[in-house]
């Protein structure tokens, strides 16, 4: 049993990765908008933050090798270290807040949107503020560059925020949903309440 679970947990990672590839090659016009954030939070919270780390390493090191923006090593390394800031944040919820044993019914109600889409907007800032600053000493010496380029002259910071509030809030919940019922390895579901019958 216990190498069954781990198959497919192998697998969930896979597709996982393989999902944040192609959501990602298809909000390619839209710089700085991405669902593969969202993927990898939901990884972390489901499968554990080592599994979530993996999804995104897997996922940057095919898109961030091929993809219309060029490719750059140490912005790649970048990238792939400050992703795993979302499976991190992932399995703290978790912890934070177990899930609980039930039929699979994950109901994206207001109390989990809004605890999803600010911890999704948090999450984005330490990711760009560590990436930028990261940046900011490799292409100018100083991490001060590199955040204020975040947000001038275009706001690409300010768009990666807003945007993963808008998806952690409606297609996060949704995500887990679709993992509880699609993968056998995952046995709770993701539900806010204060009561904890029917926990394990």
């Amino acid at each position: 049993m216990p190498r069954l679970r781990s198959s497919k947990q192998i697998a969930a990672i896979i597709v996982l990765a393989a999902t944040c590839v192609a959501t990602d090659y298809a909000l390619v016009s839209l710089p700085n908008v991405k669902l593969m954030d969202g993927i990898v939070f939901v990884s972390g919270y489901m499968l554990g933050a080592p599994a979530g780390v993996v999804v995104g390493a897997l996922a940057w090191a095919v898109y961030g090798q091929i993809n219309p923006y060029g490719f750059s090593l140490p912005v790649l390394l970048l990238t792939m270290s400050g992703e795993s800031i979302y499976s991190l944040g992932g399995a703290l919820l978790r912890r934070l807040i177990p899930a609980e044993r039930g039929n699979g019914d994950v109901k994206p109600r207001l109390s989990n949107g809004v605890i999803l889409g600010s911890l999704g907007m948090l999450l984005t800032l330490a990711y760009d503020v560590y990436t930028n600053a990261a940046v900011g000493v490799l292409s100018y010496g100083s991490p001060l560059m590199g955040l204020l380029t975040m947000n001038f002259p275009v706001p690409m910071g300010l768009i990666h925020e807003v945007s993963n509030l808008a998806f952690f809030a409606t297609v996060v919940p949704l995500i887990m949903k679709a993992l509880r019922r699609t993968m056998g390895c995952i046995d709770q579901t993701w539900v806010i309440s204060g009561r904890t019958e029917g926990v394990a």
